[in-house]
């Protein structure tokens, strides 16, 4: 894997920002994994990848915890993938992510758990630098 951006962020719209360049980044049928600890960020760089992507407003945007899967129309639409509540991932196949995701892009939460399901990936890996900073590095698949 290469390092394509690497940035710590001080703020919640830091990250959407974030995820807004490196929505403007992706087509059809890529992948994101999305990873870090729990209150790291993952929902909220994933607004500013479904805003850049769709055109949706990122306070519309929400983390699927409970629903697992949730669908965002617009440019190039977004499968939005929440698997913290799942104990066997296999069970998302169940709830509607077979649908053809070539004609999307899909960002998943908690991705190290389907890590292996895919070839090449986008990984985003996240972590805590302290209580209001964030490390954020995405990198390419291949």
């Amino acid at each position: 894997m290469k390092s394509i951006l690497k940035k710590n962020s001080h703020s919640q719209e830091d990250t959407i920002q974030l995820g807004r360049q490196f929505g403007a980044m992706l087509k059809e049928g890529d992948i994101v994994l999305l990873m870090g600890d729990l209150g790291c960020g993952k929902t909220t760089i994933t607004k500013g990848i479904i805003s850049a992507l769709t055109g949706v407003d990122p306070n519309d945007v929400t983390s699927p915890s409970f629903t697992i899967i949730q669908d965002y129309e617009g440019g190039i639409p977004v499968k939005h993938v929440d698997l913290y509540r799942l104990d066997n991932p296999q069970d998302i196949f169940e709830l509607g992510l077979e649908s053809p995701i070539e004609k999307n892009v899909v960002v998943v939460e908690w991705g190290e758990k389907i890590r292996s399901w895919f070839q090449n990936p986008y990984i985003v890996a996240m972590d805590w630098i302290d209580e209001n900073t964030r490390s954020i590095e995405i990198m390419t698949p291949g």
